[in-house]
């Protein structure tokens, strides 16, 4: 288990297999964040981050979330698995 970093680590984005080996490596420059808590389940932090990618400067929305169990402390966050990531433009789209 860990906790939320506030400021957040840089991002790796491993190339899909298809590409081949590598990674781009992008920086958080904004976060949202908001917690809903549930007494019977714990607690989701639900996050938006605004992510500018080294290799091109492109920026793109990345979604992610933390989960704890009911109860938990800070450092009882867990990176909840698959977060998703797209270009602005086609947020406006």
């Amino acid at each position: 288990m860990g906790k939320i970093k506030n400021p957040p680590s840089d991002i790796r984005y491993p190339y899909p297999k298809a590409v081949g080996s590598g990674f781009s490596t992008g920086k958080i420059i904004g976060r949202a964040m908001e917690r809903e808590h549930f007494s019977k389940w714990g607690d989701y932090m639900r996050i938006l981050d605004l992510v500018e990618l080294d290799n091109d400067g492109h920026r793109e929305i990345r979604f992610c979330q933390f989960y704890r169990k009911a109860g938990g402390k800070n450092n009882d966050w867990i990176f909840g698995q698959g977060a998703g990531h797209m270009k602005i433009e086609t947020f406006y789209n």
